[in-house]
C-alpha cells in the first residue's frame, strides 16, 4: 500500500501490528498516526514497550494516567477517562521491548488495553523473534484479531521523492529549473550507488544523512569506492553522537580488528566465546577496555548487534569497510605484507562472491598499492581469454534473424517529473530483470551452467571493481595506467558478452525451450500453438536484447566519469568497434550534458543501425531513459525522438496546460 493510504488503513482496522527493521521509521510513523487520530476526533496515547513493567491492573492504570498527563495535561485526565473506547487509541512503540513481562503478562496487558481502547497499534522490530509466542503461546489469543503490516524499504520512486524534496526545500516544486532537476538526478544516482545491493538499507534516516553529507561538501564521484568518504561520514556520525565511553580512535581500531578477525575465521558472526577471545586479544595488543562498555557503545551507535548469544556487524557495509581498513593497515607492515597479499589474491580469485567483491571495493578506495591493481588486471585477462570481444555486428545476426521489430516506446504525455515517477514506479513493480542472487552461494558451481554463471559474475564484478579503481584515482593515476585498466574493463565485459551469445546461438533451440517453460509457468499466454510459439520467440528475443543492454550499461556505469573523457576517446580510436561505440554512447548519455554534438552523433549512429534492429533498439532504450530521467532542451529532445521513432507530445504544451490547471 502507498504511504498516503496508511493512516486511513490504521483508522479503519483499529488493531494492527506494525513490523519493521530497526531505524526504518516505526516511531516516526506512530507519531504521524498520532496526529492523524487527533485530527479525526480520536485521542491517542503513545507509550514505549520498555515502560510496561507490570501486568497488574493498578500498575497499568498508573502508567496510562501518567502518560496522558505528560502528553496532554493532568487537568483533562478525568474527562479523558470518561470518553468511550471508540474515542481513544493506544499506540505502543517497541512492543518487543516488554521484556520484564512474561508471555502471560503481555497477554494480560493487551486484554486490559483492548477493553479501554478500540484502537491499539503495536510496533515490533522485525529482527526480534516474537513469532513463536504469537502463534502458540498464551499471547496468541490476545493478538489473533490484529492485522499485520510491514514497513518496507524505499524503492526507486520514494528515494527520488525524498531527494527532490531536499533540493526543493523553500522553493516552488512546480517551477522548472533544469539545473536543479539534473542535480536531483545525479544525486539520486549517487544515493542509489552508495546504498548498493544489501550494503545499506534504503531507510529515510540513511537517505537524509547521505544528503546532508553531500550538501556538506563530501566529494562527489560516481564510483562506489570513491564514496568511501560517505561511508566514513555515516560511521563517524553514528560513533560521535552515541559513544559515551569510547573515543573515536579506539572505536575505529576495535571495529577494524573485529572485522578482520571475522574475515580470517570466515565467519559472519561471533559466538559469546569467540567475542571474548577477540576482546582478550585486543586488550593484550592495544588497550585494556571493558567489554560491557565497548559493546554498549558500539550497539548504541548501530555498529554491532548482539542477539541470541551472537555478535555481528549491524550492516554489511560496516563489516566490508573495516575489514578492508585493517587489511590496508597490515599491508603497510613488512612483517605482514606477504600474508595480506595472499589474502588479496584469494579475494580476487573469489570476486564472484559478493563479500569478496565488496571488500575489494573498499580496499581500492583505501589503498593505492599497485599490487592490487596489477593482480586485478592479471585476473581479468584470464576471463574468457580465448574469446574475441563482441562487436555487436555479425555476432548478433542470429538475434536479428528472429525478425522482431523495435520495442514500442513513447514518452509519457505528462510533465517531466510525472514521467519520471511513472518510470520509477514501473521499475519498482518490475523488480530486477536478472534476479537478486548475490553470488555468494551460486548453486551448481560444479556443472557447466553453474561454472558459466560463476565466470560471468566474476567478469562483471571485476569490471565494477577495476572501474572504481579508475574513478577513485582519476586525478592521480598516470594516463597509460588509466588506459590499461579502462581497456581491460571494456575487453573483459565484451568477451563475456561474446561468450554468452556464442553459447546461446549454439543452443538456440534449447534456449527457446527454457524460455517457453518459464513463460508458461509464470505468465498467461492464450492462443493457438503457433501464436504461443511466436510469443515465446519474442520473449527470447527481448531477453537477449536486455542482456546485451544490461552488459553495456554495466561497463558504462562501472567506468563512467567526466574526468575520463580522453580515455574513452582513445579507446574508441584504438578499438573502432560498434560495441565500444555503444558503451561510450551509454556513458555520454548518463554522465555528460546532452549537447547538440551528442545529438548529431546519436542520430548518425542510429542511421548506421537501420539494418541492425536489436542494437538500434538498445540505442533507443538508452536515449529514452536519458530523456525520462533528465530534463533536456526542447529542440534536442524532439530531434532525437523523431530520428529514433519515439513518439513524444510537445512537452511545452503539457507543462503549460498543467500550470494553467
Amino acid at each position: 500500500m502507498e504511504s498516503g493510504g496508511v493512516p486511513q488503513y490504521m483508522f479503519d482496522n483499529r488493531k494492527v501490528i506494525i513490523i519493521g527493521d530497526d531505524r526504518i521509521g516505526k516511531t516516526c510513523l506512530l507519531k504521524t498516526l498520532y496526529k492523524y487520530f487527533l485530527d479525526h476526533g480520536v485521542i491517542p496515547l503513545m507509550i514505549d514497550g520498555s515502560s510496561i513493567v507490570s501486568a497488574k491492573e493498578e500498575k497499568i492504570r498508573k502508567l496510562l494516567d501518567n502518560s496522558f498527563s505528560e502528553q496532554y495535561s493532568k487537568d483533562y485526565l478525568e474527562d479523558y477517562k470518561q470518553l468511550g473506547s471508540e474515542r481513544k487509541a493506544l499506540l505502543i512503540d517497541n512492543y518487543d521491548k516488554t521484556k520484564q513481562l512474561t508471555e502471560r503478562g503481555r497477554a494480560q496487558f493487551l486484554n486490559l488495553a483492548k477493553t479501554k481502547y478500540d484502537t491499539v497499534l503495536l510496533t515490533v522490530n522485525k529482527a526480534v523473534e516474537l513469532e513463536e509466542g504469537m502463534q502458540y503461546g498464551e499471547e496468541f489469543g490476545s493478538l489473533v484479531e490484529f492485522k499485520r503490516v510491514e514497513i518496507r524499504e524505499f524503492g526507486n520512486l520514494h528515494r527520488f521523492r525524498v531527494v527532490a524534496r531536499w533540493f526543493y526545500l523553500g522553493k516552488d516544486e512546480t517551477t522548472q529549473d533544469v539545473e536543479v532537476e539534473n542535480k536531483i538526478a545525479r544525486t539520486e544516482g549517487i544515493v542509489s550507488t552508495v546504498l548498493g545491493e544489501n550494503l545499506l538499507p534504503s531507510y529515510p534516516i540513511f537517505l537524509l544523512t547521505l544528503l546532508q553529507a553531500l550538501e556538506a561538501g563530501v566529494p562527489h564521484s560516481t564510483a562506489l569506492g570513491s564514496y568511501g568518504y560517505l561511508y566514513e561520514f555515516l560511521i563517524t556520525q553514528a560513533l560521535v553522537i552515541t559513544s559515551k565511553k569510547t573515543d573515536l580512535d579506539t572505536a575505529y581500531k576495535y571495529l577494524s580488528e573485529a572485522a578482520y578477525y571475522m574475515f580470517t575465521k570466515n565467519i559472519t558472526r561471533m559466538t559469546g566465546i569467540e567475542l571474548q577471545q577477540f576482546h582478550n586479544y585486543y586488550c593484550q595488543e592495544y588497550l585494556r577496555v571493558s567489554l560491557e562498555d565497548m559493546l554498549k557503545d558500539l550497539i548504541a551507535s548501530h555498529m554491532l548487534t548482539y542477539q541470541y548469544g551472537y555478535c555481528t556487524f549491524k550492516y554489511r557495509y560496516i563489516y566490508y569497510y573495516f575489514a578492508a581498513r585493517e587489511m590496508n593497515a597490515r599491508l603497510q607492515d613488512p612483517a605482514q605484507e606477504t600474508e595480506i597479499r595472499g589474502q588479496i589474491i584469494e579475494l580476487i580469485n573469489n570476486i564472484h562472491k559478493e563479500d569478496c567483491a565488496n571488500i575489494l571495493i573498499f580496499l581500492s578506495y583505501l589503498s593505492q598499492d599497485p599490487f592490487i591493481r596489477d593482480e586485478m588486471l592479471k585476473n581479468a585477462k584470464e576471463i574468457f581469454k580465448t574469446v574475441r570481444p563482441c562487436n555487436l555486428d555479425t555476432d548478433v545476426a542470429f538475434i536479428n534473424k528472429m525478425g522482431f521489430s523495435l520495442t514500442p516506446l513513447s514518452l509519457p504525455e505528462t510533465n517531466h517529473k510525472e514521467a519520471k515517477e511513472q518510470h520509477l514506479r514501473k521499475k519498482d513493480e518490475g523488480g530486477r530483470v536478472f534476479g537478486d542472487r548475490n553470488g555468494n552461494d551460486l548453486a551448481g558451481e560444479d556443472d557447466v551452467g553453474g561454472q558459466l554463471a560463476v565466470t560471468v559474475n566474476a567478469a562483471f564484478k571485476t569490471v565494477q571493481v577495476m572501474g572504481q579503481v579508475l574513478r577513485n584515482f582519476a586525478g592521480s593515476m598516470r594516463g597509460g595506467i588509466k588506459y590499461q585498466i579502462m581497456s581491460e574493463c571494456y575487453l573483459v565485459g565484451l568477451r563475456t558478452l561474446e561468450a554468452f551469445l556464442e553459447i546461446i546461438e549454439a543452443n538456440l533451440d534449447g534456449f527457446r525451450i527454457f524460455v517457453r517453460k518459464w513463460t508458461l509457468e509464470h505468465t498467461e499466454i492464450d492462443g493457438t500453438e503457433r501464436e504461443v510459439a511466436i510469443q515465446v520467440d519474442e520473449y527470447s528475443y527481448r531477453l537477449l536484447e536486455f542482456f546485451i543492454l544490461g552488459t553495456l550499461r554495466m561497463i558504462s556505469r562501472a567506468t563512467g566519469s567526466e574526468r575520463l573523457r580522453d580515455v574513452y576517446d582513445r579507446i574508441q580510436e584504438d578499438f573502432n568497434l560498434l560495441s565500444t561505440t555503444m558503451i561510450n554512447t551509454a556513458t555520454n548519455l548518463e554522465h555528460f550534458p546532452l549537447t547538440l554534438v551528442t545529438q548529431q552523433e546519436i542520430i548518425k549512429l542510429d542511421d548506421e543501425l537501420k539494418h541492425n534492429t536489436v542494437v538500434r533498439d538498445i540505442l533507443r532504450h538508452l536515449v529514452f531513459d536519458r530523456l525520462v530521467l533528465y530534463r533536456s532542451g526542447y529542440q534536442i529532445r524532439q530531434a532525437l525522438c523523431r530520428a529514433l521513432e519515439i513518439p513524444a507530445k510537445d512537452s511545452r504544451l503539457i507543462d503549460s496546460a498543467q500550470r494553467k490547471t
